[in-house]
């Protein structure tokens, strides 16, 4: 059963609930496990307790130059990738709203609704809490170093924050000179138990940006999403 394979996972020292609930979901650690993974399907509508959360989402197929590729969802995260084949750095969008509390209702179906049943809801709620603190703590230091936006001094600051659409925002951006490519992140956090981020990822041979450039990018897209009222 699922959480022999987690008893098992621990033996080894693995990092045993999230490898077994991560997308590819580790489904075998010994003969007595038998633990099968229900199918998560966006298309179908398999996303159980997670398909309100793609609501929030964008629900268009195109922003801008930008075409959706895929959909999915996991048991903390759901995300839309879209992709501008033509531009020069191939840029790249991953929109993602993720699960912060293993309490929230948006998680349910790990808990109440599976044909498997977990009886260690406590156990699932830490896993998804560790994550939710892991995200929390992008978001904190995106805060805690940010400027405000049109403040900021190429060479010198990385991440800027504003307000848009009602929201707080944070806006970082960063370049990998080994990768050569660019990334920025736009983090919002509209209720308790969710937080939404935007990235953009495209080549580039250059180790500085403009992280107001990247918000200028970046902050439309917003409006593009459909925040949950607070909770």
């Amino acid at each position: 059963m699922f959480f022999s394979s987690l008893k098992c996972l621990r033996q080894t020292r693995v990092e045993g609930i999230v490898a077994v609930l991560s997308l590819t979901f580790l489904t075998a650690c010994g003969p007595d496990d038998n633990y099968t993974s229900p199918e998560l399907n966006v298309d179908k509508g398999l996303c159980y307790s997670m398909t309100p959360l793609l609501e929030t989402l964008p629900q268009s197929k195109n922003l801008g130059r930008f075409v959706e590729v895929r959909r999915s969802c996991s048991f903390y995260t759901v995300s839309v990738h879209y992709v501008d084949k033509d531009a020069r750095g191939r840029p790249r969008l991953e929109i993602r709203t993720k699960v912060l509390d293993g309490k929230s209702p948006f998680v349910d179906f790990f808990t109440k609704d599976r044909p498997n049943k977990i009886t260690d809801t406590a156990s699932y709620q830490k896993v998804v809490n560790r994550h939710g603190e892991q995200s929390l703590k992008q978001l904190r230091q995106c805060q805690q170093y940010a400027v405000e936006l049109g403040t900021a001094k190429l060479g010198q600051n990385t991440m800027v924050m504003t307000e848009k659409a009602g929201q707080k925002v944070c806006v970082s951006v960063f370049a990998s000179s080994k990768e050569r490519e660019m990334y920025g992140t736009l983090y919002l956090q509209p209720r308790s138990d969710i937080l939404m981020e935007i990235h953009y990822t495209r080549s580039s041979e250059e180790y500085w940006h403009d992280p107001d450039d990247m918000a200028e990018l970046l902050l439309p897209i917003v409006s593009e999403l459909n925040i949950p009222a607070s909770g």
